[in-house]
C-alpha cells in the first residue's frame, strides 16, 4: 500500500483495477489454495505454479505488485507482476493457458468498456502502471498491450469498442520504431468509419509521469494527435529527398506497397490524393498505377507476359475485398472436388469465412498469413477492385458458377456413365 502510494496512486483507482500484491514467499499460493492434488493441478495449468525439473513446485509470482487480467466479460484470466524494488524481469505475465492467450486480450479494456457508454477513443500505451495512473487522472479510455506489438486481433477488439484507436509511445527512435509496426498492423483494418493515430511522449517522460506534469489534457487534447496518414507520409518523406525528381520518384514508389494494403474506401482514395499531391504528380496517374479505372479512360493495359487470371484468381479477388460474399455460395462442397489445388484453397477460405461471417479484409490476410498460398493472396490485392460492389459480386458468381460446372460431370460423361451401368447390370444378368 505504501508503494502505491508513493506511486500516487488512491484507494479508489487501486480498488477499480482489483490491484494485489504476492508475498514474497515461494509458497504462498500453494499453501493457501493447493488443499489436494486437484487443487495443485489447476494451480499448474493456469500458470500461477511453477513445476521444475527436479519435481518442485513453488509459486510464479513472489514478492510482486499484482494486476489481474480480465477478459471482457470481466473474468480473471491471468495476472500481471510488477517488482517493488529491484529485480528481474521488471514486469512478469502469466504464462500461455487455455483461458489466456496474450494476442487476443488487453489489459484495461474491460475497464474501458465499463466505465463508459459510448467510447469514441481508446488509446493504447505500454504497461499496466500507465493505463492506472491514467486511470488516477481520469483518462479512463487508456489500455495497455501485454508485453507484445499491437496484433490484429487486438485491433479487431479495439474497433469494435470504439471508431478511433491511439497508440501512445516514446518520441525516441525506438518508440518510433514500435509505432510503425503498429501502422502495418493497423493499415489493413482501416476503413470507413474508423481511425487511427499517434501520441509520442516527450524525452524524459512515460504516460505517468507526463499525465502528472501536464495533467489529462496531455492525453485528451486532439491536436497532440498525429493522424496515421500524417505519420506514414512523414516517415516515407524522411527517407527521400522530397526536393529532387528522383526523390519524389522514389517517395511515391515507398507509398505504393503501403497504400496496397489499405481497403478500398474514402480514406484510401483520400491518401493517394495527399501521395499526388506531395509528389507533384497527377493523382488520376497515381491511381492508374493501382490500376484503378476512372469515368471516361480505358482499363489499365495488363502488363506483357502476365497471364489472364484464372476462374479461380477472378473469384478470390473480390472475395478477398469483400469476404461477405462467401455466405451467399450454394453448393460449395463441390470446389473441394476439383483436382485444381488453387480452388481447393478457394473452397477453404470460403468455408472458413462462413465460420466467421464478420471477418475483415485485413484479418482473412493475417490468418493466412504463413498459408503457402499467401503469393496467390498478395497478387490479388496488390491492386485495388475496379469495379462497384454489384459489379464485382456479379463477377464473383460468375467465377463460382464456372468451376462449379467444372466440378459437375458433363452430359456426355453422364451418358457414358449410364451406358456404362446398363452393360454391367446386362453382363450380372447373363450370369
Amino acid at each position: 500500500m505504501n508503494y502505491l502510494k508513493g506511486r500516487g496512486l488512491s484507494g479508489d483507482v487501486a480498488k477499480r483495477f482489483g490491484i494485489g500484491f504476492a508475498p514474497d514467499a515461494w509458497d504462498g499460493l500453494i499453501q493457501t489454495l493447493g488443499v489436494n492434488d486437484a487443487a495443485l493441478r489447476d494451480l499448474l495449468t493456469a500458470g500461477l505454479v511453477v513445476e521444475n525439473d527436479n519435481n518442485r513446485r513453488y509459486d510464479r509470482f513472489r514478492d510482486r505488485i499484482m494486476f489481474p487480467i480480465l477478459d471482457r466479460r470481466g473474468r480473471v484470466v491471468a495476472f500481471g507482476g510488477r517488482v517493488i524494488d529491484k529485480g528481474e524481469p521488471k514486469y512478469l505475465n502469466s504464462p500461455e493457458t487455455p483461458v489466456f492467450h496474450k494476442r487476443r486480450e488487453l489489459y484495461g479494456l474491460y475497464q474501458v468498456a465499463r466505465s463508459q457508454t459510448n467510447v469514441e477513443r481508446i488509446l493504447v500505451v505500454e504497461g499496466y502502471m500507465d493505463v492506472v495512473a491514467l486511470g488516477q487522472f481520469s483518462v479512463n479510455n487508456a489500455v495497455a498491450s501485454l508485453g507484445t506489438a499491437t496484433t490484429t486481433e487486438q485491433l479487431e477488439m479495439l474497433f469494435k469498442t470504439a471508431p478511433e484507436v491511439v497508440f501512445c509511445y516514446d518520441g525516441d527512435a525506438a518508440g518510433r520504431r514500435a509505432a510503425w509496426r503498429a501502422l502495418e498492423t493497423a493499415l489493413p483494418l482501416i476503413r470507413d468509419g474508423r481511425q487511427a493515430g499517434f501520441l509520442f511522449v516527450p524525452d524524459g517522460h512515460d504516460p505517468d509521469s507526463l499525465v502528472r506534469e501536464k495533467g489529462s489534457s496531455a492525453f485528451t487534447d486532439r491536436q497532440a494527435i498525429k493522424p496515421l496518414s500524417e505519420f506514414l507520409l512523414d516517415e516515407l518523406a524522411a527517407k527521400t529527398n522530397m526536393q529532387s525528381i528522383d526523390g519524389r520518384a522514389r517517395f511515391v514508389d515507398l507509398t505504393k506497397p503501403m497504400v496496397a494494403k489499405i481497403p478500398m474506401g474514402s480514406f484510401r482514395q483520400l491518401l493517394i490524393q495527399r501521395i499526388s499531391e506531395l509528389a507533384d504528380l497527377d493523382a488520376r496517374t497515381f491511381s492508374s498505377s493501382f490500376g484503378v479505372k476512372r469515368p471516361g479512360t480505358r482499363a489499365v493495359a495488363r502488363p506483357r507476359g502476365r497471364k489472364a487470371p484464372s476462374l479461380v484468381e477472378k473469384a478470390l479477388k473480390p472475395l478477398l475485398f469483400d469476404p461477405k460474399l462467401a455466405l451467399a455460395v450454394k453448393n460449395r462442397g463441390l470446389l473441394s472436388q476439383l483436382s485444381n489445388e488453387n480452388a481447393n484453397f478457394l473452397f477453404e477460405i470460403i468455408e472458413f469465412i462462413n465460420t466467421q461471417p464478420d471477418i475483415t479484409t485485413g484479418a482473412l490476410l493475417e490468418h493466412y498469413r504463413d498459408s503457402p498460398f499467401r503469393d496467390l493472396l498478395d497478387r490479388q490485392v496488390e491492386t485495388p477492385l475496379v469495379l462497384d460492389r454489384e459489379a464485382h459480386s456479379l463477377e464473383f458468381q460468375q467465377a463460382i458458377d464456372a468451376l462449379l460446372r467444372k466440378s459437375e460431370p458433363s452430359a456426355l460423361q453422364r451418358a457414358q456413365a449410364e451406358k456404362q451401368r446398363r452393360a454391367n447390370e446386362a453382363t450380372k444378368s447373363q450370369e
